[in-house]
């Protein structure tokens, strides 16, 4: 069973090895309020605030499968290496490819659209906001 407590192992192992890449990165984790999370699709993002990095996840992340936690925070950590390099204007798909540059990790899209390192497809659809 995926707890909260596993969503925080999974975001705190990311940051150590995203830290490792780039030394200096900040980031804190937030779970946010459901109301933030209104569409299927939506489990997190990641902001920019007052030189601050947050990466704030929805309640209902606790409840997907590791694979999609993993997908899903390492695509906002992509967001969040980008912010660290003073860059606050980029891409879904380059925060992809950040994901892939800190981790080793393909970000796909599963049948729901939503990110996961399992099975998918690659690149983001083109469907989906840039």
């Amino acid at each position: 069973m995926v707890t909260p407590a596993s969503v925080a192992a999974v975001f705190n192992r990311l940051l150590r090895t995203a830290q490792q890449r780039a030394p200096g990165l900040r980031v804190t984790l937030r779970v946010g309020r459901a109301a933030e999370f209104p569409k299927a699709r939506d489990f997190a993002y990641c902001i920019l605030k007052n030189r601050k990095i947050a990466i704030v996840v929805a309640p209902k992340l606790s409840r997907q499968s590791r694979a999609r936690i993993e997908g899903l925070l390492a695509h906002e950590f992509g967001h969040a290496a980008f912010f660290h390099h003073g860059i606050p204007r980029h891409a879904e798909r380059e925060a992809d490819r950040a994901a892939l540059a800190l981790f080793g990790l393909v970000i796909r899209y599963d049948d729901a659209d939503v990110q996961t390192t399992g099975h998918g497809r690659t690149p983001r659809p083109s469907y989906l906001p840039q």
